[in-house]
């Protein structure tokens, strides 16, 4: 087996030995062979969403802001995620692939969303925008979930 490993090291460093013994002739060098990308080599193309740059994260709808912090996460919550998420405790979302909010706490645990929404969520359902919440507007919509 030894023999087999130090044949295929041979084998790998020859053209290259010869490429440069041969350096001074006029024959042409050979060329390392560069590596292609698995995509070229399989057909396939990178989906052209990957190509696309992030969104930026935008900065919510914050609707006039209620006193009372459950009444100010709802609004939030429509204001901003209502065209896609049922933000009630009953309905479909209008986005199949949104989650209603009365669900979330199902996937996940709701005191965990807090980071995720201060941090800006980028990554969601396929049509969900990029966006950032302040740290008020966090706790006003944790706060609201934890009602659902």
């Amino acid at each position: 087996m030894r023999w087999l490993s130090a044949f295929a090291l041979v084998c790998a460093l020859w053209p290259a030995s010869a490429g440069a013994a041969d350096a001074d002739s006029d024959s042409p060098a050979m060329e390392t062979p560069q590596a292609t990308p698995a995509a070229e080599q399989s057909g396939t193309s990178v989906p052209e969403a990957a190509k696309v740059p992030a969104e930026k994260p935008v900065a919510p709808a914050d609707p006039e802001p209620a006193e009372d912090p459950v009444e100010r996460g709802q609004a939030i919550a429509e204001a901003n995620c209502g065209r896609c998420h049922a933000v009630g405790d009953a309905g479909a979302s209008p986005e199949p692939m949104a989650p209603p909010f009365r669900e979330l706490h199902k996937l996940y645990p709701v005191e965990s969303l807090a980071e995720s929404l201060a941090e800006g969520i980028v990554t969601g359902h396929p049509d969900m925008p990029a966006f950032e919440l302040t740290a008020p507007q966090v706790n006003a919509l944790i706060s609201y979930l934890k009602t659902l």
